[in-house]
C-alpha cells in the first residue's frame, strides 16, 4: 500500500511539473517554425502552434512542379489552424480570429508577403507568386492569355519565367537593377542568361517601374502597354501581425518573451528556406540552454536555382548542374530534412 501511494505521490508530482512548463505558442508552420518545433526540449516547454496552414507548405517546389506539396507535422504537435492578429504583450495574450491564446514565451514565424514598395496599381493590377492561391489564380488564366511580363529577376522571376515559357507561353522579364540575380556570382548570372538566350526569353534591364493599370507599365517615365498579365515577384516584406511587433535584434528576440524567425525576421539574412531552417535552429538551441550562446549568424551552404531541366547550385563562386532526372530526389532531400 505505501509503495502505491509512493508511486501516486511520484506521479502527481510529474503531472504538477509538466503544468509548470512555460508555455510557447508559435505563430506558423513553415521551414522556420518546423525546424524549431522539431528540435526545442519538449520536455522543458509545453509548445502550441498556430498557424493558418495545418502542414508546412514546400513552397521551393511551387515552380518545378506548378502544384502545391506539403510535409505533414509530427503526430505529436499540437497544431491549431487559424489565424492571428494581435498580441497583448502585457496580459500575454494573441488574438486569433478563432479564440486568444496565452503564452509564455511568443515564436513568430508567419512568414512574408509580397512587398508592392507603395507602387501605385501593384496591388490592383498585378499577380503575385507565393501561395498556393497566387498558382490557382495564375492557371486559370494560362489556357487564354499571352504574353506574360514578369517583373523581377531575382530567383523566384527567372525561375518562374523559365518555367512558363517551357510550358508554351511567350514571356519577358522586367528588372529595375542593371543587371539580373543581384547578390549571385558572375558565374551564375553568365549560365543564367545563357539559359533565357536559349528559352527565347526577353530581358529588359535598369527599367524601374513607377506604376501599373490595367493598360500600361510605367517603366523610366515612359508608359508602355501591356496586353497580358503581369506577375510582380520584386520582393517580399514581413506579414502585418510581425509588422506591429518590430524587428528582431542579433539573438532574434524582438521584446521580452518574443522571438522571431524565418521571413518574417527582416534583417537577419536572406528570405530563404535555408535561412529560415537555420534561425529555427538556433532559436530552439538557445530555449534549450535557457537562452544562453552566441547572436545569430546566418550560414549559406550553396545557393540552388531551378531552369527548368535541371538545378543549378552555386557555392562560393562556382556553379555545377544538377541533371533533370535528379530533381525529384534534390527536392525530396529538402523536404525532408
Amino acid at each position: 500500500m505505501f509503495a502505491s501511494l509512493s508511486v501516486l505521490s511520484n506521479d502527481i508530482a510529474r503531472l504538477f511539473e509538466q503544468k509548470k512548463r512555460p508555455k510557447v505558442v508559435v505563430v506558423g508552420y513553415g521551414w522556420a517554425s518546423a525546424a524549431f518545433v522539431h528540435s526545442v526540449d519538449k520536455s522543458k516547454y509545453d509548445l502550441h502552434v498556430v498557424s493558418t496552414r495545418t502542414k508546412r507548405f514546400n513552397q521551393p517546389q511551387l515552380i518545378s512542379l506548378f502544384k502545391p506539396t506539403y510535409t505533414e507535422p509530427p503526430k505529436d504537435l499540437v497544431l491549431t489552424e487559424d489565424e492571428c492578429i494581435a498580441v497583448d504583450e502585457q496580459a500575454r495574450l494573441i488574438s486569433g480570429r478563432s479564440q486568444n491564446y496565452n503564452y509564455d514565451y511568443l515564436v513568430v514565424a508567419s512568414g512574408s508577403e509580397p512587398n508592392d514598395y507603395g507602387i501605385p496599381g501593384v496591388k490592383e493590377h498585378c499577380l503575385t507568386f507565393k501561395t498556393e492561391q497566387d498558382l490557382e489564380r495564375l492557371v486559370t488564366l494560362l489556357p487564354s492569355v499571352n504574353p506574360i511580363n514578369v517583373i523581377g529577376a531575382g530567383p523566384t522571376g527567372i525561375e518562374l519565367a523559365i518555367k512558363l515559357k517551357r510550358m508554351g507561353n511567350i514571356v519577358k522579364l522586367i528588372e529595375a537593377t542593371p543587371d539580373i540575380l543581384p547578390g549571385f556570382s558572375n558565374s551564375m548570372k553568365d549560365i543564367v542568361k545563357a539559359t533565357l538566350e536559349q528559352n527565347d526569353i526577353a530581358v529588359e534591364r535598369g527599367q524601374k517601374i513607377t506604376s501599373v493599370s490595367s493598360s500600361f507599365i510605367t517603366q523610366n517615365a515612359i508608359d508602355i502597354p501591356i496586353t497580358g498579365p503581369v506577375i510582380w515577384t520584386c520582393g517580399v516584406k514581413p506579414t502585418d501581425f510581425m509588422r506591429h511587433l518590430g524587428k528582431p535584434d542579433e539573438f532574434l528576440s524582438v521584446k521580452s518573451a518574443i522571438f522571431a524567425i524565418g521571413d518574417c525576421a527582416t534583417g537577419r539574412g536572406p528570405p530563404t528556406a535555408q535561412n529560415a531552417e537555420q534561425q529555427g535552429l538556433y532559436l530552439a538551441k538557445r530555449f534549450n540552454s535557457d537562452f544562453q550562446g552566441q547572436p545569430y549568424k546566418f550560414t549559406e551552404f550553396a545557393r540552388v536555382l531551378d531552369v527548368g531541366d535541371g538545378l543549378l547550385i552555386e557555392k562560393n563562386g562556382y556553379v555545377v548542374k544538377i541533371p533533370d532526372f535528379l530533381k525529384s530526389f534534390v527536392y525530396f532531400v529538402i523536404n525532408n530534412k
